[in-house]
């Protein structure tokens, strides 16, 4: 599949590279989410550059802990033994099978980066070009660091990918000050367009990884089997927690309010807006307005094919019934109807009405004596997203009085807004009556 969307960005990165063979070394970086194409642009890159030596590397999670490794590797790939050798003995601190005359000899570290500047003064010009940056080893990255300001005069470049979702800040790797910075971003309608796959952008978000894997699948109509695994287990690299909010999430209408998948999962409204939150900085989710919604269609389909049939079954009678997943009396409610839409079993028992009974009574009879109260209460809550706790009374089936203790939550949109309330009896705190 040909390179779309990138024409810019590799022209940027290429005029870059040939303006520092000219005689000033530059660094210069790619910052990307994963599946954005920070790989295949170093690929064409390396690919553009005809005439030059170009050494090429990947950092590796698993290696971080060995010092080097990464510029060993692209050293190995852009030059020859016999060009290695010759250099200060520090190299081999870089290069191990560089063996010192000396084999107990010990090196200063500003030796062994020395003897890295030395060997790229003499073979330049040439480019490096280190993918994974996020997960290079401090001693890679510190050298760098110091390549960018000792070799200032080498006509050299070095160009490195970074996995943004990888590298927060704070992250080692955002301490370097490069040069020039690429961005890339998912691939706009107008530039799938020449694909002609129908809703293609819907359902990769312009990520070019799925949108490759879409249009190798399109003639078999379904997604190959390696790219659900990849997609879940990136799901499931969150932890067993975050992929049970993901996997409840994906049977809900998108975009989606907390409110309901709390209930749902039976957590806690604001520690789960946070745990979305945290999920949308790992480009699992993004934010929809005041609601959440997958970042990409296509994870969220491979989750809900993940779902065994049973298991999506109770999901989907637990979204029907959301207040039956609380412990405590729930109600949901139409603000604006006076109407009680669904009650769980403990709200039916708190007020002593079948299921069916309780969906025909008025919101105005459970609440007679405080009615204006809630009301102001409701237009609280559809205005902030969540009141703060209210005491009220409710009035049983039997026509006795409760004191209870209610929490609102709004969710929906527009004219299907609803409030999910959460009750607690308040009646053993009442206080005894004179002579009780």
């Amino acid at each position: 599949m040909r390179l779309l969307g990138r024409a810019g960005e590799l022209a940027t990165l290429e005029h870059a590279v040939r303006q520092a063979l000219g005689g000033s070394f530059a660094f210069l970086l790619i910052e990307a989410e994963a599946g954005l194409g920070k790989t295949r642009l170093l690929d064409e890159l390396a690919t553009s550059l005809v005439g030059v030596r170009v050494g090429r590397a990947s950092c590796s999670e698993l290696e971080r802990h060995l010092p080097y490794v990464p510029l060993a590797t692209a050293l190995r790939d852009a030059l020859t033994r016999a060009e290695l050798t010759g250099h200060p003995a520090a190299l081999c601190k870089i290069v191990p099978e560089l063996t010192p005359a000396d084999p107990r000899a010990e090196f200063a570290e500003i030796d062994v980066l020395e003897a890295l500047i030395e060997v790229l003064a003499e073979h330049a010009p040439l480019v490096l070009l280190l993918d994974d940056l996020q997960w290079a080893d401090r001693a890679t990255v510190t050298a760098l660091s110091y390549l960018q300001r000792r070799g200032a005069a080498i006509p050299a470049a070095l160009a490195a990918a970074v996995r943004t979702e990888d590298a927060p800040p704070g992250h080692l790797a955002r301490r370097l000050r490069p040069d020039a910075t690429v961005r890339l971003s998912p691939l706009t309608p107008a530039e799938l367009a020449p694909l002609a796959v129908p809703d293609l952008h819907e359902s990769t978000g312009g990520n070019p990884h799925f949108v490759a894997e879409t249009v190798t699948s399109s003639s078999c109509g379904e997604l190959p089997a390696t790219l659900a695994q990849t997609l879940l287990a990136r799901c499931q690299s969150e932890g067993a927690a975050s992929y049970r909010v993901l996997l409840a999430a994906s049977m809900l209408e998108q975009p989606f309010d907390p409110e309901p998948l709390a209930a749902l999962l039976r957590a806690d409204v604001a520690e789960l807006t946070e745990e979305l939150e945290r999920l949308c900085e790992r480009r699992i989710l993004r934010v929809d307005g005041p609601r959440f919604r997958f970042r990409y269609g296509l994870v969220r389909q491979v989750l809900l094919a993940s779902l065994s049939p049973a298991r999506r079954r109770l999901l989907r009678q637990q979204l029907d019934h959301p207040s039956d997943q609380v412990g405590d009396p729930a109600f949901i409610v139409d603000p604006f109807g006076d109407r009680i839409l669904a009650a769980n079993r403990a709200g039916c028992a708190l007020l002593g009405y079948t299921r069916e009974e309780l969906l025909t009574t008025p919101v105005s009879r459970v609440h007679p004596a405080d009615l204006p109260q809630l009301r102001e209460f409701f237009k609280r809550v559809l205005k902030q997203g969540q009141g703060s706790t209210v005491t009220l009374t409710c009035q049983t089936k039997w026509g006795t009085f409760l004191p209870i203790e209610m929490a609102l939550f709004a969710f929906g949109c527009d004219d299907h807004l609803r409030i999910l309330g959460l009750l607690h009896d308040r009646s053993e705190h009442r206080q005894p009556t004179a002579g009780g």
